[in-house]
This record gives structure tokens, C-alpha cells and sequence, in this order.
């Protein structure tokens, strides 16, 4: 909870919830949002929070 009072003190109107790992092939995930696979490898959703990040 804390911080999502942070946030909201900070003027966030918006966050996005990202899992960790990626489910591995053959499970079944309605939202897959992982941002690196199971071996460490990571995703182009990595890369683009990545490059997103680093333009700040």
C-alpha cells in the first residue's frame, strides 16, 4: 500500500502491473505479461520498458 501512496503523492494517474517471469510454453495464460522467460532470457516488453526507462 505504501507504495501506491507514493505514486499517487507523486502525481502517477496510471500504473501497469508486469508479472516477473514469463509462463512457459504450453500453459495456458489469458494476460501473458511476463517480461523475462524462465531461462532469464528477456522479452521485447523488457527492451521496450528498457529503452522507455532510459529515455527519461
Amino acid at each position: 500500500m505504501a507504495a501506491f501512496r507514493y505514486a499517487k503523492r507523486q502525481g502517477v494517474r496510471q500504473m501497469v502491473y508486469y508479472h516477473l517471469v514469463k509462463a512457459r510454453a504450453g500453459f495456458a495464460d489469458p494476460f501473458p505479461s511476463g517480461i523475462i522467460t524462465s531461462t532469464g532470457g528477456v522479452t521485447s516488453t523488457y527492451t521496450a520498458l528498457a529503452r522507455a526507462r532510459s529515455s527519461l
